[in-house]
């Protein structure tokens, strides 16, 4: 045997044991995704935790506006007196529904129904001319995408209605 061809005897045993198998190969790439991975599902799944908090708190802020406002309605006699003192409760229909757009300062939004209800829990009249009412304002807002939470927020007040020589007079108390 020549030189040369011990060289190139030695060389093909080289490369013989150096070569890797397809299968080697993805079982490696497996091992190495399969580490990897908590490392990006992990910070993920946080951050999706914090802008669904942040669209709560948001939420949050829309609902004390809107009970202020449907209490200020309330006391400026704007709501009407059907739905304070009636014969059935009316829970089931919204007095009015309204779509709304909640934005981030990072520029993600969400959109919302808003639907407002008022009606009443109990009435009381002590005597024909005054009658009372415990009123309950509710604010649902229900989101446009299913996999997000639904927010109810609810207050109860107390509705004097008046009748002095055919006037109605509405005092919240």
């Amino acid at each position: 045997m020549t030189f040369y061809a011990t060289i190139l005897s030695e060389n093909c045993q080289i490369m013989k044991k150096k070569t890797f198998v397809l299968l080697e190969l993805l079982i490696a790439f497996a091992l190495l995704s399969i580490s990897v991975l908590p490392f990006i599902r992990f910070p993920y799944t946080h951050m999706q935790k914090e802008i669904d908090a942040l669209f709560t708190m948001k939420l949050e802020q829309e609902a004390q506006e809107a009970l202020a406002k449907m209490q200020r309605d309330l006391y400026k006699k704007k709501v009407p007196t059907n739905l304070l003192f009636g014969e059935e409760k009316q829970t089931k229909i919204p007095y009015a529904k309204e779509k709304i757009l909640l934005t981030l300062p990072t520029g993600m939004q969400r959109e919302y129904e808003k639907q407002v209800f008022y009606f009443w829990d109990k009435q009381k009249s002590p005597s024909d001319l005054i009658k009372y009412a415990l009123i309950t304002l509710r604010v649902d807002f229900i989101p446009k995408k299913p996999r997000t939470k639904k927010l109810r927020a609810e207050i109860q007040t107390i509705v004097e209605e008046t009748h002095e020589k055919k006037e109605t007079t509405l005092k919240p108390s």
